[in-house]
């Protein structure tokens, strides 16, 4: 436990509070259970032939057997966020358009919004997974302007992966087993290590507001003073935007 973390602890019990909850005090159980939903283990044997170079004639085929997913690949193409100039024909067409990577990140993102309650429109553990890789990705592009789609994308892929335990109920390493994510990847997620783990660990200080850390960042990486204060609110105003998107 750090003394900014009992600091806050100690202020908060002279005041009156007698509820608290923080890793200072329990982490959170994960429990060990491999049996996904059907649902759940269609997408992960999709996202993995996916990002690996399996023939797109065996992809097609295993969208088209997963009737439920393309419905809803379908529902995203039609939702706005694409604009091409022919008719979709056929899944085999979608995947050309739209590309390995861009659905990859789909599916993953597709897991989150199933978390959703019947009551609301987004989870908010589907906005929290938007904000990280909002964040992955800004402040990798500020640290490294000629960044690599590469890195970017792996970026990204920190950020999805970071709470995918939670949807699962089973720990983050079982479930990096079962996907082909790249080593740089794994090592961030896993041990906080290279550029992706220290960004990783930054989107940690801010949300739990450790000052001391994010500006041990800005030292490290020779930012300005207000560049990730600047980057937090550009990621706040875009994750509002994907929670409430305005009618055209």
């Amino acid at each position: 436990i750090n003394i900014h973390t009992l600091n806050l602890y100690s202020s908060a019990k002279s005041l009156g509070c007698d509820l608290f909850q923080g890793y200072c005090f329990t982490k959170p159980k994960i429990l060990e259970n491999f049996k996904y939903e059907p649902s759940q283990a269609k997408v992960l044997k999709l996202y993995n032939l996916l990002i690996k170079d399996t023939d797109i004639d065996v992809i097609t085929k295993e969208f088209e057997n997963a009737h439920e997913i393309t419905l809803q690949l379908l529902q995203f193409i039609n939702s706005g966020v694409f604009h091409f100039r022919n008719k979709i024909s056929s899944i085999h067409h979608i995947l050309t358009l739209v590309g390995r990577k861009p659905l990859a990140q789909w599916l993953m993102l597709m897991l989150y919004s199933k978390s959703a309650s019947k009551r609301d429109e987004v989870s908010a553990l589907m906005l929290m997974v938007k904000s990280r890789t909002e964040l992955m990705e800004k402040v990798l592009k500020t640290i490294k302007p000629n960044a690599s789609n590469d890195l970017l994308g792996e970026a990204y892929f920190v950020g999805v992966l970071s709470l995918i335990e939670v949807v699962f109920s089973i720990e983050l390493k079982h479930i990096l087993e079962e996907m082909n994510v790249s080593q740089d990847v794994e090592k961030a997620l896993l041990n906080d290590e290279g550029i992706l783990g220290d960004i990783y660990i930054l989107i940690r200080d801010l949300e739990s507001f450790n000052t001391y850390n994010i500006e041990s960042f800005k030292v490290k990486y020779v930012l300005d003073a207000d560049i990730i204060e600047n980057i937090l609110m550009q990621s706040m105003k875009d994750v509002n935007e994907f929670e409430h998107p305005q009618k055209p």
